[in-house]
């Protein structure tokens, strides 16, 4: 299985590359998830995990699954998943061009 890489530095005053596996920005939707409240990631499977990661025109694209808490808003709360992962992406790599997408998949108690 080959592994994505997404540089971070093209600066040419840099002694090398910097190279950023797509499995790192997995992480770190994961955990930017875990830190919220109302929201769950869907379990994974061996075929298809909850959160996964692609470049595709130049963009960084996240798809996630979840399911959120009876009674609660769900625009709301895809809204503010999408600002969080896209702002925690941004402020542990500096990558700008992230497109969060949510995938609510049902809903817990």
């Amino acid at each position: 299985m080959a592994v994505e890489y997404i540089l971070a530095s093209k600066n040419k005053d840099t002694i090398g590359t910097i190279g950023l596996s797509i499995s790192v920005f997995e992480s770190i939707a994961q955990y930017t998830i875990e830190d919220m409240k109302d929201v769950y990631l869907t379990l994974s499977t061996n075929f298809r995990k909850n959160v996964n990661c692609k470049v595709e025109n130049n963009a960084l694209i996240i798809d996630l699954d979840i399911v959120v808490r009876i009674g609660k808003n769900v625009n709301e709360i895809s809204r503010q998943i999408q600002n969080n992962v896209a702002s925690e992406i941004y402020a542990m790599t500096s990558i700008n061009n992230i497109i969060v997408n949510v995938n609510v998949k049902g809903f817990c108690i």
